[in-house]
């Protein structure tokens, strides 16, 4: 009896060291990491976008194709103002590879095809248990997923359309000839402190 006591106080203090030890190295890692953060942001920069790219990438396609677009992958994580995003890389691939972006395009219509084809069964399992969902959340949520985002060009389209609106309506205001007579009374009013 006396033994196993002597046995299991030697195992916790084993442990207890072995604990401390692990709590040493992970906070020298942490140091270093932190070192290596504040020593070269703009690198982080890049390995985020590039790991958030192969997490992409891996998910929409494969792993193999992944690691086939490894070299462009890092060349285009490190182009700065680019949006990480599938589309857009594909889209670099095709003016530097035209074989891999052969690949991506012979994996995505596969893989559209077999999406077919399991959403026309699931749309057949959702006829056949009739129960539909009467949750606002769930009906939003379905709303929205058939809704087509905005691609970057499209974005670009409305911002341009925005900002000529803009411009006509100050050109607008600025032929008014009250509209002028306004501005200079607010002039007058700066230039004798009367407002800010």
């Amino acid at each position: 009896m006396a033994k196993k006591k002597v046995i299991i106080k030697k195992t916790k203090k084993k442990i207890t060291k072995k604990k401390a030890i692990s709590k040493k190295k992970n906070k020298s890692s942490k140091v270093s990491k932190i070192s290596t953060i504040k020593s070269n942001p703009i690198e982080q920069i890049f390995k985020e976008n590039e790991n958030q790219l192969i997490s992409l990438i891996t998910k929409e396609f494969d792993k193999e194709i992944a690691s086939k677009a490894k070299t462009y992958i890092k060349s285009y994580s490190k182009i700065e103002d680019s949006i990480i995003t599938v589309n857009d890389f594909i889209n670099y691939v095709e003016n530097h590879d035209e074989d891999l972006f052969k690949l991506f395009k012979a994996y995505s219509t596969s893989t559209e095809q077999d999406n077919s084809s399991s959403n026309d069964e699931s749309e057949e399992e959702e006829k056949t248990t009739g129960v539909k969902s009467d949750d606002p959340v769930r009906m939003y949520l379905k709303e929205m997923g058939n809704v087509e985002l905005l691609s970057r060009e499209g974005e670009i389209a409305i911002a341009k359309r925005i900002e000529s609106g803009l411009d006509r309506m100050m050109n607008s205001i600025l032929e008014c000839p009250a509209s002028i007579d306004i501005l200079k009374l607010w002039i007058d009013q700066v230039k004798k402190n009367e407002i800010n």
